[in-house]
């Protein structure tokens, strides 16, 4: 994997989408070793398909695909992007969802896109961010940058932004699929997937946040960036896969018993099968069998370390012969660990 640099610079990430007639319609970011996320309605765009239309295009090649405002050879570069997950959008308005997830086809080994630093936006509140798009109200087709105050939280889990008057450009559709980077913080705490329609009063927009990104595409997320994102009283001390079992030890920053009902709690939030637990704080589950992949076991032993607690967890295929699928239980450890951490965040409420 690329190392996430100790300070990352948004500009080595970004990703700029064209249609066939080469106009921008989009941007989106790099999370992962050439792995890209943006909007699926950006996508619907780029491939010539109506804005709304739901059907996933997964393995179709998007060409036109640059990072506009990388340094070295990716300056001078255009490559394609394969879909490889999908979240459609909203059929009427905007909601949860319209997520696409892409992986750049680099014919040079060397090259790769380093992947964003990922952060929790509730700490974001009420803060000027920072985004890049094509803004065509005054048309600017090399780019232009506009700030927007993150303000909170509305329905369907996506957080409004609100129009910063002082911004020489202002939000609108060009940015969607953008990342939301606070430069204080070095990070981006989410994705915009609703813009004002140009010459629009409304001066909100809408974001997916950082958990969404990971809800939807954990194997896309390296583990380094999860620490940034789940809460703030989980440390990912270590994780491993290798074939199709992976392990993690994780610390929480709770006593054992509390440890040991968020993570039962975890467990149910997920739609996992509860295999037993006991007294000596050791929880066994199984994962749902999924179509094309088989069912995991998950094993989780919590014990304590000094204030807090710490959790063993090993997962593991149920059939012993399953080797194809390799990312499969890195990504229910990911998956356990947003959903713990949501767990955290309630009993916080």
């Amino acid at each position: 994997m690329a190392d996430i640099r100790d300070e990352p610079d948004i500009t080595d990430s970004i990703v700029k989408f064209e249609d066939n007639q080469e106009r921008p319609v989009g941007v989106g970011f790099a999370v992962g070793e050439n792995l890209v996320v943006t909007c699926a309605h950006v996508v619907n765009l780029a491939i010539a398909r109506p804005i709304e239309e739901q059907s996933s295009p997964a393995g179709t090649r998007l060409s036109g695909v640059s990072l506009p405002l990388s340094d070295g050879p990716w300056r001078t570069i255009k490559t394609t992007a394969e879909v490889i997950a999908w979240s459609p959008p909203a059929r009427v308005g905007f909601g949860p969802g319209d997520i696409a997830c892409l992986r750049l086809i680099v014919e040079d080994a060397t090259l790769s896109v380093p992947p964003v630093r990922l952060a929790n936006p509730e700490t974001s509140r009420g803060e000027l961010l920072d985004l890049f798009g094509y803004p065509v109200d005054p048309p600017r087709p090399q780019g232009a940058w506009a700030q927007a105050r993150l303000l909170n939280k509305v329905g369907g889990g996506l957080w409004q932004l609100d129009r910063e008057l002082q911004s020489a450009h202002q939000i609108q559709p060009g940015y969607s699929g953008g990342p939301l980077w606070h430069r204080a913080r070095r990070s981006v705490v989410g994705m915009l997937v609703v813009a004002p329609r140009t010459g629009s009063p409304s001066g909100d927009s809408y974001a997916i946040s950082s958990e969404a990104l990971l809800h939807m595409w954990p194997k896309a997320i390296d583990a380094s960036n999860l620490g940034n994102v789940i809460h703030p009283d989980i440390t990912v001390v270590q994780l491993n896969s290798r074939r199709g079992r992976a392990t993690a030890v994780t610390t929480i920053r709770r006593p054992p018993q509390a440890s040991f009902a968020a993570c039962s709690r975890a467990i149910s939030r997920l739609g996992w099968k509860l295999r037993g637990s006991d007294d000596s704080l050791t929880l066994s589950a199984q994962t749902r069998w999924e179509w094309g992949s088989a069912a995991v076991r998950v094993d989780i032993a919590i014990s304590r370390e000094r204030d807090f607690s710490r959790l063993n967890i090993d997962l593991r295929p149920i059939v012993k012969t399953t080797i194809y699928d390799f990312g499969l239980a890195k990504s229910h450890v990911l998956r356990f660990l947003v959903a713990l951490g949501d767990e955290l965040e309630s009993l916080d409420q």
